[in-house]
């Protein structure tokens, strides 16, 4: 995975709220979320009804601290008309879904259930999708999923 690659990604880290008389409990560097570069898969011919087909991947990695993620944003780009996907998937390292399935709105998709990554883990995620029953409108297309966001926060104690 080229990790050289610039990527425009939103992390949100809450690292605690400093008031009068708080103090930052944690460690000197504030824990971060690394998050490798796209990485996508060989193109291959997608079959009508394929489930789980999967156009994207990301490595998230949690430093310093167990880092829960919010939110995960994936756009529809490509040259192919957004009816080519019956829905769009979140899965794990191990193929399985993280999050529910959803139907493109307005050419993006947002998995909203939060999940948690432990301090130190490192979670391959692939965006996939179950495509639509019938692709034969769709021959020549060329479709692509696009992460654009990605946010995430931490709960870190802090002394008042």
């Amino acid at each position: 995975m080229n990790k050289s690659k610039s990527v425009a990604f939103i992390v949100l880290g809450i690292i605690g709220i400093c008031g009068a008389g708080a103090a930052y409990a944690g460690p000197l560097s504030p824990p971060t979320l690394e998050i490798s570069a796209p990485a996508q898969p060989k193109e291959s011919l997608a079959i009508p009804g394929a489930q789980r087909v999967p156009f994207t991947t990301i490595q998230l990695r949690a430093v310093g601290a167990d880092i829960t993620v919010q939110s995960i944003t994936v756009v529809h780009t490509g040259i192919a008309d957004e009816t080519v996907y019956d829905s769009i998937v979140l899965l794990d390292e191990n193929g399985d879904l993280i999050a529910d399935d959803k139907r493109l709105k307005e050419g993006q998709v947002i998995f909203d259930e939060p999940f948690v990554i432990p301090k130190g883990a490192l979670r391959t995620l692939t965006i996939g999708a179950n495509m639509a029953g019938d692709l034969a409108e769709f021959e020549g297309q060329r479709p692509a999923l696009t992460i654009t966001d990605v946010r995430a926060y931490i709960v870190q104690p802090v002394s008042l």
